[in-house]
């Protein structure tokens, strides 16, 4: 490497080339050349040969990926690098240098937005007889450029980008096919998209078949891409249950690839969010619950994230989305179990989304609430600890339980409600509440007031708040 970068004066253009390839995705590499030639390089951004310039520019992006370019360099990508690919659009891999480098921020997406690129998209995207490369380069930054502007999103849909895209979808080249399915998923992500343009597309059926089709790479995008079309609110999603999406998730739940068992999983979690009780049945069925547990347990934890969340989901609504969970005697064991190992995980990814689903589970009826108190009470214990947590989401799962588990109305058992209330503060909870009300997130501190004031409903003053001794605590509950 050293022998090529003391070469880069005397022959740029071969050089370069050889820079670009040997530096994506390598950090060390990327290091080293920032090291010696930055200043250099991003001079020769402004060369008069356009291959040289093209060449530079993507020499920068691959640095920028692994951060080896100083952020006093920001103001240069914005003003130079961004507008020279514009310009180059028509130029070998121009569009691809574009969507790597505008992955690396909004503000970069803008600048191109800005530049003009719609319309250069919709020119190449308009030649289908054009280079395959170019062509999923071109998907890819359709993509890029809409992941998180609805006024990016909207351009595209006026500038008539869809029937391409869904065109694609049948193209013969698998990475033009992913892109394609890419794409989809960043349109997919307005709301407004979601149930106008997308629906009078027409883009439900086809895109559902590339959930089976023959390469794996496309299989991924085309799960991510159904994830945000199996949402409540969207107007696809009873087309795509009709189609028979269940069992091509549970297939693609049980893939070697992580990817995919992830986006499966989260398509099932959307699938079940806020739905009728039967559509979550219908789930229940179809995936068994010991196949969700056993995804609980993945070893990768964003599949095992997915898949709690799912069970989250399900439980959401009452006691007779609990009873999913809770069926028999031997899915209490299990869940209760499960439970346990995840709160004792140390990892946020994986306690945020079981202590929800314990949330739920105390917002059932008393039998169901009474499930988290079994085996002396272990459950509720280790609940203590995650007061102190420094994840809000965590600290609120925490106080909501305590809420659910206090409160009581005119058709609930009172007694029961008092005695949840009675444990709770032998174990500290109460105490650990009162040194919540100035908890630095507003939410927190209204629930915060919540339950204290459930406690006082059930006859326990603040006064009588138990305090235990925080070594003891955390000693037992680490």
């Amino acid at each position: 490497m050293e022998t090529l970068l003391s070469c880069l004066r005397n022959n740029e253009k071969a050089v370069l080339k050889a820079l670009c390839a040997a530096s994506l995705d390598n950090m060390d590499i990327c290091m080293l050349i920032a090291s010696r030639e930055l200043p250099y390089i991003v001079a020769l951004q402004k060369s008069q040969d356009p291959e040289i310039q093209l060449s530079a520019v993507n020499l920068v992006a691959n640095l920028y990926q692994q951060a080896c370019i100083p952020a006093t360099y920001r103001r240069r990508l914005l003003d130079t690098s961004i507008p020279i690919l514009v310009r180059l659009f028509e130029m070998g891999d121009a569009p691809m240098v574009l969507s790597k480098l505008i992955s690396q921020g909004e503000d970069l997406q803008k600048a191109a937005f800005a530049s003009g690129v719609i319309d250069k998209l919709n020119i190449l995207l308009s030649n289908s007889l054009g280079s395959a490369n170019r062509y999923e380069s071109a998907l890819n930054l359709t993509a890029t450029l809409s992941l998180t502007l609805d006024t990016h999103r909207k351009a595209v849909i006026s500038a008539g980008l869809i029937p391409h895209i869904i065109a694609s979808f049948q193209h013969p080249n698998a990475k033009v096919r992913a892109a394609a399915a890419f794409a989809t998923r960043s349109l997919s992500r307005s709301v407004c998209i979601l149930r106008t343009s997308l629906v009078d597309a027409g883009i439900a059926g086809p895109l559902f078949k590339l959930l089976n089709d023959s390469d794996e790479s496309v299989q991924v995008q085309a799960t991510a891409a159904v994830c945000n079309m199996v949402l409540e609110f969207s107007p696809m999603k009873k087309i795509i249950m009709d189609q028979g999406i269940l069992p091509v998730l549970g297939k693609h739940a049980l893939s070697m690839n992580p990817e995919l068992r992830t986006n499966a999983c989260w398509a099932i979690k959307h699938l079940v969010y806020n739905a009728e009780i039967d559509t979550k049945k219908m789930v229940v069925e179809a995936m068994d619950l010991d196949f969700l547990l056993r995804l609980c347990n993945d070893g990768i934890p964003n599949v095992e994230e997915q898949a709690l969340e799912i069970i989250r989901n399900i439980a959401s609504g009452g006691s007779l989305s609990v009873e999913l969970i809770l069926r028999s005697e031997q899915d209490c064991r299990n869940i209760f179990s499960l439970l346990l190992r995840k709160l004792a995980s140390n990892t946020n990814q994986l306690i945020s989304p079981a202590i929800y689903v314990i949330v739920h589970i105390a917002a059932g009826n008393t039998a169901q609430q009474q499930f988290l108190f079994q085996h002396d009470n272990i459950l509720i214990k280790s609940l203590l600890r995650f007061l102190s947590s420094l994840d809000k989401d965590i600290r609120l799962g925490v106080v909501w339980t305590i809420i659910n588990l206090t409160h009581s109305e005119e058709n609930t058992d009172y007694m029961e409600s008092a005695r949840s209330a009675r444990t709770l503060n032998e174990f500290g909870f109460l105490s650990k509440l009162l040194k919540m009300k100035e908890d630095r997130v507003m939410d927190i501190r209204e629930r915060v007031k919540n339950a204290i004031t459930q406690f006082s409903i059930q006859g326990i003053a603040e006064n009588h708040a138990i305090e235990i001794d925080e070594n003891m605590e955390n000693e037992e509950f680490a």
